[in-house]
């Protein structure tokens, strides 16, 4: 698995501990020098800051976004249900990490219901980790639309 999708993650808030899942920002792994033993990854470090290894693949985002559209059903039992949904996933997604085309539509419909959508593949999308936005790759953001 690490072959084609080991990755990066730098921790966001320093003073939290006890890292888990979205307290990382994660990045691309762009290089392994050998004879250093150098790191090359697609962010700015600043000494001190706590870096993990992190691997992409398809059971894991699966999870993660049902995980994540779960909470979101929680959520929906005291407000309006969505009207309509945004859905930017990054292009190296769909068929390129999972084995059947519109994982992330068919995931949203099947736990959201049959809700109006919309979207793209993109090369970066926004979206926060704690409580910042960041330019991400290789995932998907969801807006969801209720009415007033």
């Amino acid at each position: 698995m690490a072959n084609g999708g080991l990755q990066v993650g730098r921790v966001i808030d320093q003073g939290k501990g006890n890292y888990g899942k979205g307290d990382f920002l994660i990045r691309s792994l762009v290089g392994v020098r050998r004879e250093t033993g150098a790191v090359s990854i697609g962010d700015m470090i600043r000494t001190g800051q706590t870096l993990q290894f992190h691997i992409r693949d398809a059971r894991t985002a699966h999870e993660e976004m049902r995980l994540l559209l779960e909470g979101e059903t929680m959520l929906a039992s005291s407000t309006a249900q969505p009207a309509g949904a945004l859905l930017v996933t990054c292009n190296g997604r769909g068929t390129r990490l999972f084995d059947k085309p519109h994982h992330d539509v068919a995931l949203t419909r099947q736990i959201l219901g049959n809700i109006p959508m919309a979207g793209f593949f993109a090369a970066g999308e926004m979206g926060p980790v704690g409580h910042r936005n960041f330019v991400h790759g290789h995932t998907a953001v969801l807006a969801l639309f209720r009415q007033s």
